[in-house]
């Protein structure tokens, strides 16, 4: 089935973690938080997207590591069929400055939050039955972006 009209777009996120319990959840109103991330640019690999989105939002350089989730729905209201590929990532070294705004969006909040809290908060609701400490010892699945002969990066 294909809808008249209808667009695609592919988000990249980051299940960000500092330390062994912080987990870094962004907002555009204070109310509803959510993982960090946004949509791929052409010739950007997901991981590429993720470093830029989270760097963007929050100030913070991170590095990524496996796609543990990949959700695909229909956006009704904007005729949009998306699909969101959610990474592991970590803080490499940097700390969230107060006066950082959102250098592409509307990012208005930015937190760390413990693991409990994180569960309590984080959209979509489906993000909240995931085990991270479970998913850092997993093998990826992806296999990076392919852009042509012998120029294969993740």
């Amino acid at each position: 089935m294909t809808e008249q009209g209808a667009t695609i777009a592919v988000t990249a996120r980051g299940l960000v973690t500092r330390g062994s319990a912080d987990r870094l959840l962004v907002s555009d109103d204070g109310r509803r938080w959510y993982t960090p991330g946004g949509r791929l640019a052409p010739g950007e690999s997901l991981k590429e997207c993720v470093v830029r989105e989270v760097y963007e939002e929050t100030g913070l350089k991170v590095e990524v590591g496996n796609l543990v989730y990949v959700s695909e729905f229909w956006e009704q209201e904007f005729n949009r069929h998306k699909a969101e590929c959610f990474f592991l990532a970590t803080v490499e070294a940097s700390q969230l400055a107060d006066g950082w705004k959102d250098l592409d969006g509307s990012v208005e909040h930015k937190r760390f939050f413990t693991e409990e809290e994180w569960r309590a908060a984080v959209h979509p609701e489906f993000l909240r039955q995931l085990d991270v400490e479970d998913l850092l010892g997993r093998e990826g699945v992806y296999q990076g972006f392919d852009r042509g002969p012998g120029q294969r990066l993740a």
